[in-house]
């Protein structure tokens, strides 16, 4: 630590204890505000369990008050279709505990699957389903006919959370959503076009800037959900600005292969010197693009243009010249270029109709990396926990054994969805197990020794604040989140207050040891392999690119870029501190632009007649691609013989349109053996080591 930083540091704080800012001091207040708000409607509606509103708060608060809004709706949704199926459940297994468990687990599996599919909210409103049941149904196990009052109750409880912390996020917001994502856009937009033209400029330490922008676009997601759940103006624009995200990200993703492309040149070389003037070109405009009013400005629409015009001229010249090695390796580069040229293009049109409110159905929908074998492992691990669990507690007659499946179940679908399943239920655990000292500790030596809201409001308001603080550090936003429901679940907050020493502990037992089985569930039942969850995605973008190598098209190009940068950004997630992420990284993106050059040819090649033998050498060449995982240097091979034949028919063309995209093609297949030779290890699937795996 230096000097400077000890000396900001106020001198009673212990270097141990965090410094939050005021944003997470204004979260926790506002949190804790709405949360004793909750608490005292719902006492004053004299509904059964008033402190399951004060969870509620805890669990759908968020600075943003659309996220609020959001998690509000979807937990609502979940919770009406658990009571739903709890209804269902008490009325035809009642009087049978084993099927009624049976049907439990396969309600929960499906769930857990369908959950591990979506994103967002949806994904918390699907477990959700499943594990309300755990909450309401059985408890009514021993009396059936309760189930309707438990039912009503919960949704009461739930509803009155919902609002009162909508209520109160809306009220203290210092700024809604979309006033937060426009400057974010801009700063996205800038930060994007600087990394692209410090890359055309091959400005060393390229992969540490690329990653700070690429979190910083990452980051746009929550915003954008937030404000499209405040204003129908901006939900209306949201696939839109999520298009103009992605067009972003791919632009990382060229000037990554452009940069590539231009290290390996020599500096005085024919090609290099037919490039530069483009390259230039791009680059200074790159570098004018500080914003969204000098992007949407006349004058970069008139350089979009010149640059445009200088890359079809320069495209033109090189078709027109002699059939060498080296025009293959400036129409390359020059098709990079306008690559990017042409992504400027449609992100300044994007940006401009968002400005002016013209987005519509034209636009089409980002798409996203679905795991289904994930999803399945997901649910069945949940289905066969629930099983086992529930077995025991009939087998046993353990009174609190519903307890114990109220912890086991949530953890079990909740966090068998995220990238490393066992170290976040451990940190759930912990903070169950703290929530359970201090709920005995506040219960039993505070609360009991006052009386009425107000001291109850005090005396719970150093927990809560203090856990809503944690909670906005991501090192312990699990433990912390865990602290504050079941904090509260132990407190067993009503009016009146009934204290009971033997019942606090069972429960407090009951829930950690549901919660530490469910650690040993992680841990038995198909443990989290990080390093064939990197493979498998990896895999996955392979089997993509070989599917255009089969001709199987996928329904737009913007589809097919999309699934395959969204598995990019899981990669760099799941490596974030692997020595080796950069390579796979950049393994990837060579495997989105290997995708689009077969794309490009596909057009290219469609209704133009070929000679025998390179039709023969290009069907060599798809075949080949096919299998590049099992046999990349004959992938390699193929790609450049077919390269040379169609180099070869093109010096032999007279029409010069078909000379043009003969030679396209054979720029493209160039290109695609040049990426293939430098990313041969992403190919052939020995990328990652396990070493290198974090």
């Amino acid at each position: 630590m230096t000097h400077t930083t000890a000396a900001l540091r106020p001198s009673w704080r212990p270097s141990w204890l965090p410094h939050f800012p005021a944003k997470a001091w204004y979260h926790a207040l506002g949190t804790y505000a709405a949360a004793m708000l909750a608490f005292y409607v719902a006492c004053a509606l004299e509904l059964d369990s008033p402190g399951s509103a004060v969870v509620t708060v805890l669990i759908v608060s968020s600075p943003l008050p659309g996220m609020v809004l959001s998690k509000g709706l979807w937990r609502f949704i979940g919770t009406l279709v658990g009571l739903a199926i709890s209804v269902a459940l008490i009325a035809r297994f009642a009087q049978s505990p084993f099927a009624f468990i049976l049907a439990l687990a396969i309600w929960l599996g499906i769930c857990t699957y369908t959950s591990s599919l979506l994103r967002h909210f949806r994904a918390y409103a699907a477990v959700l389903a499943g594990y309300t049941i755990s909450l309401v149904a059985l408890p009514a196990l021993d009396d059936p006919d309760q189930i309707f009052y438990l039912a009503t109750g919960r949704i009461a409880v739930v509803t009155v959370g919902i609002v009162c912390t909508a209520l109160v996020k809306s009220l203290l917001a210092l700024q809604v959503g979309q006033l937060r994502l426009q400057p974010a856009l801009e700063g996205a937009l800038s930060a994007t076009a600087d990394l692209a033209a410090r890359a055309l400029d091959l400005e060393p330490g390229l992969p540490e800037r690329r990653r700070a922008v690429a979190e910083r676009l990452a980051a746009l997601d929550p915003l954008i959900v937030a404000a499209a759940n405040e204003s129908a103006q901006t939900a209306q624009q949201a696939p839109a600005v999520r298009l103009f995200v992605s067009i972003l990200v791919n632009l990382l993703t060229l000037a990554t292969s452009v940069r590539e492309a231009l290290a390996a040149l020599r500096f005085e070389s024919p090609v290099a010197a037919a490039i530069t003037p483009l390259r230039d070109m791009v680059r200074d405009l790159l570098r004018t693009q500080c914003g969204t009013a000098a992007f949407l400005s006349p004058t970069t629409g008139e350089a979009l243009a010149a640059a445009r015009q200088a890359g079809q001229a320069l495209t033109a010249e090189l078709t027109a010249a002699p059939a060498t090695v080296e025009t293959l390796d400036a129409l390359a580069l020059a098709i990079r270029l306008e690559d990017v040229v042409d992504q400027l293009t449609l992100a300044r049109d994007l940006l401009d109709d968002i400005e002016h409110d013209r987005t519509g159905r034209k636009v089409t929908p980002v798409s996203y990396h679905r795991d289904r074998q994930a999803a399945v492992i997901n649910g069945l691990r949940a289905a066969i926990a629930t099983l086992i669990a529930g077995s025991f507690w009939i087998a046993t007659a353990w009174s609190s054994g519903t307890q114990m499946l109220a912890a086991l179940l949530p953890v079990c679908a909740l966090l068998g969805t995220t990238d490393a399943p066992e170290q976040a239920s451990i940190a759930f655990t912990r903070g169950i197990a703290l929530g359970a000292v201090c709920a005995f500790v506040c219960e039993f030596y505070l609360l009991a020794s006052v009386d009425g809201f107000p001291l109850l409001v005090v005396m719970v308001a150093p927990f809560l604040v203090t856990a809503c603080l944690y909670s906005t550090l991501p090192k312990h936003a699990g433990s912390s989140t865990a602290f504050l429901i079941f904090f509260t679940t132990f407190l067993s907050l009503r009016n009146p207050m009934q204290y009971d020493v033997a019942q606090a502990l069972n429960t407090d037992v009951a829930f950690v040891l549901g919660s530490a089985c469910g650690v040993l569930v992680f841990r038995t039942l198909w443990p989290a392999n990080q390093a064939r969850s990197v493979r498998r995605l990896m895999a996955q973008m392979r089997d993509d690119v070989g599917d255009l190598a089969r001709r199987r098209m996928p329904a737009s190009p913007t589809v097919w870029e999309t699934t395959m940068l969204d598995r990019l950004s899981r990669l760099g997630t799941r490596l974030a501190t692997s020595p080796e992420r950069a390579a796979v990284i950049e393994g990837g993106m060579a495997a989105i632009h290997i995708g689009r050059d077969m794309m490009r040819a596909h057009h290219w090649l469609g209704g133009l007649a070929l000679p025998p033998d390179p039709a023969r050498r290009v069907e060599a060449a798809w075949a080949a691609l096919c299998r590049v995982e099992a046999a990349p240097d004959a992938a390699i091979e193929t790609m450049r013989i077919a390269a040379a034949r169609l180099l070869a028919a093109a010096g032999e063309l007279e029409p010069p349109a078909e000379r043009g995209r003969l030679l396209r093609v054979a720029a493209d297949f160039h290109d695609i053996a040049l990426l293939l030779t430098r990313h041969r290890r992403f190919f052939e699937g020995t990328l990652p080591t396990r070493a290198a795996m974090p």
